[in-house]
């Protein structure tokens, strides 16, 4: 009997599958093309950065809901990693302020953010660190008012159309505020045909972005307003 049980065993030994086929997963592939989040030791301001990066409704959790991958391993488009760990990235930089964000391409550092800099360390930014493109959307330039005004209201930029026209005249936009469409909420600021072109088109903005928003024939004539509302950076084919 104990012959056999010592037979059964040595059998079993034999059939058993290897570790590695029993559910351990093999290591994935480092990606050549990623941004390395460089880190080191007793760092405040690495912690704060990315606990800016990962707070809830913040940058990476934004990313990641559009295919991002971030972690501590080479398979993440965004890799967090002590200096230690890649002392050739963090020498080839040359910086002594940490966290160091670059963009690599294998070996080669090919882009790379500086702390301190106007541009902000976001989605876009970590997008034209991955690939070289710039796709932030652009904003509206402020700029100094040099239109009539008469002060009976205050004035605003990226105009509403008025039925698709996109540059009324003064009668157009008073027949517009007293239709049926405006005319009930215009009664209550009086007598507006003293009001200049541009009160009466800031008016005429603002009633309709408390009202509801869109309506037929009315659009946002602002490019930069329309793109305020675009998703983040989307990863391309090639790299996810």
């Amino acid at each position: 009997m104990r012959s056999l049980l010592l037979f059964s065993a040595i059998l079993l030994s034999f059939s058993a599958p290897p570790h590695s086929l029993c559910g351990e997963e093999a290591p994935k592939r480092p990606r050549k093309v990623r941004v390395l989040f460089i880190v080191r030791e007793a760092c405040p301001r690495c912690e704060e950065e990315l606990q800016r990066l990962r707070k809830p409704g913040g940058p990476f959790e934004k990313m990641k809901s559009v295919g991002w991958t971030i972690g501590s391993t080479p398979d993440a488009h965004v890799q967090i990693v002590n200096r230690d760990a890649l002392p050739e990235f963090a020498e080839s930089l040359g910086t002594t302020d940490y966290p160091a964000v670059a963009g690599i391409d294998g070996d080669e550092v090919t882009r790379y953010f500086k702390t301190g800099c106007t541009t902000p360390l976001d989605a876009w930014t970590f997008g034209w660190l991955l690939t070289g493109k710039n796709e932030r959307p652009t904003e509206a330039i402020a700029e100094p008012v040099r239109v009539a005004a008469t002060g009976s209201y205050r004035l605003r930029g990226n105009h509403w159309s008025v039925d698709g026209d996109w540059n009324p005249t003064k009668p157009t936009v008073l027949a517009h505020l007293r239709s049926p469409n405006h005319g009930a909420s215009t009664a209550a600021y009086g007598t507006i045909e003293n009001w200049s072109l541009e009160e009466l088109r800031s008016l005429h903005d603002d009633l309709h972005e408390r009202e509801g928003g869109l309506a037929s024939g009315v659009g946002v004539a602002s490019a930069a307003r329309a793109n305020s509302s675009k998703p983040v950076y989307m990863i391309p084919k090639a790299l996810r």
